[in-house]
């Protein structure tokens, strides 16, 4: 398990509802994990395995694009 934590997005029109963030792995199943503030909690992190973690907002208008993304060592 690992947490996410990031600044809030500022809301361009439309009000943020919640967040969504994914760690992708080398030959691992990507994992997912909503939350409607920080942090965001995923599970299934497997140690001993470096994941790259993005987070994203989501609106009315749907789901914003992907953060830049840190790496994240388990």
């Amino acid at each position: 398990m690992g947490y996410l934590s990031f600044r809030p997005a500022w809301p361009r029109g439309s009000y943020i509802r919640s967040y969504q963030g994914r760690c992708r792995a080398t030959n691992r199943t990507t994992r997912y994990g909503t939350n409607t503030r920080s942090p965001i909690k995923v599970i299934s992190l497997v140690r001993g395995v470096s994941y790259f973690c993005q987070v994203r907002a989501k609106s009315a208008a749907g789901y914003g694009p992907w953060s830049i993304g840190r790496k994240l060592a388990r």
